[in-house]
């Protein structure tokens, strides 16, 4: 089969099938993940099929709109977009990276399996599709999706007790540069008792999200698109905030190099999560 034919077949397809077709899009990123896996595939016996079945997802994807430069985060300029969706990462990074591990019978199952879990994630809130894609380089095979969805999701959708605000706080720094070189940290909000947002100070509509998580493994998870707030049931306890330090409920606990706040949210999951007028960096405060 000629790939190039069945590019211009698709290009045309898509237009004529729904609105919300992306040609810029698909010609980029889903052309490119095509022939990656047609390279991949280039010995197999059902390569052709294979690449049928996976182009018509594709194009479906994006007739719905799920694949589009509204789906990613600002990094279309690189080989694998930023996607937002765990659909979107599977079609266009999983698939050309480990269909050909799999045997031909066990393709099309895989498939199919691939579309409906990547369907019944974004019926979940954008955090929740956030998280799993920054997860996705823990799948070792497309044969185990179904449970690394289940093992990815169980600890950050068990309800974690309310936080003691006792003391002793832990403290932890993160830059945001590595994800994007010019981000100046400002106001932040939380997505899910797990996952808070931090917008750039300069552009209100680039936020980079950031993991929240125990013992000091709090983490990126890149740039996002804006996320519907999460609102706590809990009061928040008392805070003081000064340079290099803070105060929680009259317990002090140090924050080395703060030395100008300038926003700050509190989860009742137990992390203060603070940024700085003169700093990339962001100060995330643990509770027991």
């Amino acid at each position: 089969m000629d790939i190039d034919s069945l590019i211009l077949e698709l290009q045309a397809e898509g237009p004529r099938r729904s609105s919300l077709w992306d040609a810029d899009f698909f010609g980029i990123f889903c052309v490119r993940a095509l022939r990656m896996m047609s390279y991949a595939l280039k010995e197999a016996p059902d390569r052709e099929q294979t690449l049928r079945t996976a182009a018509a997802l594709m194009v479906e994807a994006t007739c719905l709109g799920h694949l589009s430069h509204q789906t990613v985060a600002y990094g279309v300029s690189y080989a694998v977009p930023d996607c937002q969706n765990f659909l979107a990462h599977a079609l266009l990074a999983l698939l050309p990276s480990k269909i050909a591990a799999l045997s031909p019978e066990q393709r099309p199952k895989c498939m199919i399996e691939l579309w409906n879990l990547g369907e019944g994630l974004l019926a979940e809130p954008a955090w929740i599709n956030r998280y799993v894609v920054s997860q996705a380089d823990k799948l070792n095979s497309l044969n185990d999706l179904r449970g690394f969805l289940i093992d990815t999701l169980k600890p950050v959708l068990t309800p974690a007790p309310p936080a003691t605000w006792s003391g002793p706080f832990k403290a932890q720094r993160l830059s945001t540069r590595g994800s994007h070189q010019d981000f100046l940290p400002g106001a932040i909000y939380a997505a899910s008792p797990c996952v808070v947002c931090v917008r750039d100070r300069r552009d209100d509509e680039v936020e980079l999200a950031l993991f929240l998580q125990k013992g000091g493994g709090s983490r990126l998870l890149g740039l996002t698109r804006p996320m519907d707030p999460w609102v706590d049931e809990l009061p928040p306890p008392t805070v003081a905030i000064g340079a290099e330090a803070i105060t929680i409920n009259g317990k002090a606990a140090a924050l080395p190099t703060l030395t100008h706040p300038l926003e700050h949210l509190i989860t009742e999951s137990g992390f203060v999560v603070l940024s700085a007028l003169d700093s990339q960096c962001l100060w995330i405060l643990e509770s027991p």
